[in-house]
């Protein structure tokens, strides 16, 4: 079988030949080149539309103005819709059936909607369990630089969401939740995701979309983390063949932490068990990833009774 005959006669990627895998991969290139010059040229407008130096001012978040930190929010904004999800979009339209290769068709009944938010609440204890601390994180000798400055990196993005997630609760969750849900799951386990399960193995697909989904974030401690978020997500689509639940669960775990910082921010000591970083025993972690496997399981056979494998 030719590579072009992964796709209809009449799409753009059956006329130009392009393997399924090399869609992806472009796609993927598009968006991160995307997701740098984007901000560059917000920053820039920023700068001369205001007088003020907004790329200075993200390096110290803690000296971010109001207006700054709005800023930059948008700037997010826009960057996840143009830079990710639009770019998603284009190429799943090159595909010759764009609601079909985004997973858009059906319309999963509202149980396995909250099925998947269920699991995903259920994931939490566990996904945090996972997450290096940086006092155990190092690397072998001879990467001391490269060491430090992921360090580095980590404790900026860290202190610029604190300041950003201070406020401004409903804008927080469209930045941080809304968003990224709809536009992230539109790229990866939309487009990506179905690219690249063309000719191969599906489990084999979900697992390389999960952490080229955890890659791109560029966070080292919380990698791995974010790669088994992904594959979850990634199987929630499979299954039900639909983005709806993965968007559903990748809104629920940012709304949490966007709630959860809001919160903390705000001095709520009720909810100290909940913050990012907080100790997680193994043993509630454990408990956390058999009740999302039986969730996940349980949504597996809903989604089959409905949807008659294949899916």
């Amino acid at each position: 079988m030719g590579f072009s005959s992964y796709y209809p006669p009449h799409s753009l990627f059956y006329r130009l030949g392009f393997p399924p895998v090399q869609v992806a991969f472009m796609a993927l290139m598009l968006s991160m080149g995307a997701q740098i010059l984007l901000p560059v040229g917000f920053t820039a407008l920023f700068d001369a539309v205001s007088g003020q130096d907004l790329t200075e001012s993200a390096q110290s978040p803690e000296t971010l103005s109001d207006t700054e930190a709005t800023a930059y929010k948008l700037m997010i904004v826009l960057t996840q819709a143009l830079g990710i999800g639009l770019v998603g979009w284009l190429f799943a339209a090159g595909s010759g059936h764009l609601l079909g290769e985004l997973r858009l068709v059906r319309r999963p009944p509202r149980r396995l909607l909250f099925l998947s938010a269920g699991a995903m609440l259920a994931a939490l204890p566990f996904i945090q369990y996972t997450v290096i601390s940086p006092e155990n994180f190092s690397l072998p000798d001879g990467f001391e630089a490269l060491e430090e400055a992921l360090r580095q990196i980590e404790t900026r993005n860290d202190e610029m969401m604190r300041r950003l997630l201070s406020e401004q609760l409903p804008l927080n969750l469209l930045v941080v939740a809304v968003t990224p849900a709809l536009m992230e799951e539109v790229l990866f386990r939309g487009l990506i995701q179905s690219s690249l399960m063309r000719g191969r193995s599906v489990h084999v697909a979900i697992f390389v979309t999960g952490v080229l989904f955890s890659a791109i974030h560029l966070q080292v401690f919380g990698f791995v983390g974010r790669a088994l978020l992904g594959i979850g997500f990634g199987y929630l689509c499979w299954w039900s063949g639909s983005l709806w639940p993965a968007v559903v669960a990748h809104f629920t775990n940012n709304a949490v932490g966007v709630l959860t910082a809001w919160i903390l921010a705000n001095e709520d000591e009720t909810v100290d068990l909940m913050a990012a970083g907080g100790g997680v025993s193994f043993g509630l972690a454990l408990a956390s990833l058999v009740l999302t496997l039986i969730l996940m399981n349980r949504f597996r056979r809903w989604a089959a009774a409905q949807y008659p494998p294949p899916y």
